[in-house]
């Protein structure tokens, strides 16, 4: 069975005895939320690259939603895709940014508002895309004011 609270895969032994087969991060509960999974951190804390491949990781803003915090980022060259996530829902992608694709639209250094929607978790999660082999990124997501 799924637990919705802890996202856990049990089984039933026999004579009646539970146990807990492994985990199964962000997956989705009964209730059709999913569990934040991943390292947190604190807001206002710098999130380094994790190199090329996907990258989540939780942020505690000190309060749940409505809010809004700014997200600062910087993706250098190559260019990367940073998304936002409150209780399962995508609330803010960045799209492709980066030097690289040479559009001052859609440079590698930049900041974004990001404006969460009435929740009752203080958690975020950012997962950042870095498509391609030496990607180099950091982001901050800034205390709500």
């Amino acid at each position: 069975m799924l637990s919705t609270r802890n996202r856990v895969l049990t089984a039933v032994l026999a004579g009646g005895a539970a146990a807990t087969l492994f985990a199964v991060p962000g997956v989705a509960g009964a209730d059709g939320t999913k569990g934040p999974t991943g390292p947190t951190q604190q807001c206002n804390q710098e999130t380094k690259s994790g190199g090329q491949g996907v990258t989540t990781t939780n942020h505690a803003l000190g309060t749940a939603g409505p809010t809004s915090f700014t997200l600062s980022y910087d993706t250098r060259k190559q260019a990367d895709r940073i998304e936002v996530f409150y209780e399962g829902k995508r609330i803010k992608n960045t799209g492709l940014v980066g030097d690289n694709l040479r559009d001052p639209n859609r440079r590698g250094e930049g900041s974004t508002v990001v404006n969460v929607p009435r929740g009752s978790s203080e958690i975020v999660t950012v997962t950042v895309t870095g498509p391609e082999d030496g990607t180099i990124w950091d982001y901050t997501v800034h205390c709500p004011k």
